[in-house]
């Protein structure tokens, strides 16, 4: 009987977690019932995958035959927070890592599971742009505004991860499917400073062929109230703002579907939406599919009719900026990785 590595994790995540930083660390858990075990030494390999080794099947013993770093024995207890001690993670790329222990009598056990996880931008520049709806509400709190956009894909895809993020909140979409069960996502940040963004990995829904994907926006702490003063609101802009990327690996290369100004917006069924003062919902203007693609044959696919049979009036948005318009004090542009598992 040897000991058994199990529950292995990056940075606080555990397998297909993102991380924003170039120099990852892992931390792990024993399986050893012996009496007096514990470890003495470890040992770590941390393999690149390559585009079509994103599923299941691609991260399994030959990824690891000619690894990008190997630690050797580590002769050391250490199994929280055992930093990556090799060349420098690049940007937006899928690794996995196992590690293996020795024994206090010094006998090594079998390799973990592999954990696969995935780098964010770091110093990889954004293409998308900030975008809201071309309203202007004042101090007022207004509908929340759907975005939508389709894209097409003209090849098999083998795998697609969407970065988004919001001054606001938001709830994605894609055909249909809501991206994860977060509420109040990406979260409170100072956005004189910076402003956080979620990864989801939406290999599963992005198809071949038409797709639709679909954004619901909220005040948030952005444009809404954050304090129980009412007249607290509107502290840093009037109307939220959406940035997102949809990165789509195929057998033909890669495809990046943006924010920009080829979005459009409409109102539906959420009349007010605030942290304070809760949100308003009418069932009536609810929109159909209007995260679909080609409901009920409208133009360029998108419905035109709300629950009650009144027309839906889709608007172009508004193009506010690059990503890099969220600044600190240094004049750095910062986008903070926040994970969604």
């Amino acid at each position: 009987m040897t000991a058994s590595v199990r529950s292995l994790r990056v940075e606080y995540g555990g397998r297909e977690s993102l991380v924003d930083v170039r120099r990852p660390r892992f931390s792990w858990k024993i399986d050893d019932a012996r009496p007096g075990a514990r470890q003495t030494g470890y040992e770590i390999q941390l393999a690149k995958l390559a585009v079509s080794a994103h599923s299941d099947a691609g991260d399994g013993d030959s990824v690891f035959s000619s690894p990008l770093w190997e630690s050797g024995r580590i002769e050391s207890g250490e199994s929280v927070f055992v930093e990556y001690d090799g060349p420098e993670l690049e940007s937006l790329s899928s690794y996995s890592v196992r590690v293996r222990v020795q024994d206090a009598l010094l006998e090594w056990g079998a390799w973990s599971e592999p954990c696969r996880f995935s780098t964010a931008f770091l110093d990889a520049p954004w293409s998308a742009q900030w975008i809201m709806p071309n309203d202007d509400l004042g101090d007022q709190s207004g509908p929340s505004p759907y975005l939508r956009r389709e894209f097409s894909i003209d090849a098999d895809v083998i795998s697609a991860r969407l970065y988004a993020s919001a001054r606001g909140l938001m709830e994605l979409s894609i055909n249909g499917s809501r991206l994860g069960d977060h509420v109040l996502s990406p979260g409170w940040t100072d956005y004189e400073f910076r402003a956080q963004y979620v990864a989801h990995d939406v290999t599963a829904l992005v198809q071949r062929g038409e797709n639709a994907m679909g954004a619901i926006l909220g005040d948030g702490w952005y444009a809404g109230r954050i304090a129980r003063i009412r007249d607290e609101r509107r502290r840093f802009g009037n109307r939220p703002q959406f940035l997102c990327e949809l990165h789509i690996a195929t057998a033909t290369g890669t495809t990046i579907v943006s924010s920009d100004g080829t979005w459009v917006w409409t109102t539906g069924s959420i009349l007010s939406s605030d942290i304070y003062d809760g949100e308003e919902y009418d069932a009536r203007l609810e929109i159909p599919g209007w995260d679909t693609v080609a409901i009920d044959g409208g133009s360029a696919g998108r419905p035109e009719k709300r629950a009650d049979g009144s027309a839906v009036s889709w608007q172009p948005v508004t193009v506010v900026g690059a990503a890099d318009a969220g600044w600190r004090g240094t004049g750095t542009a910062l986008l903070d990785a926040k994970i969604n598992p």
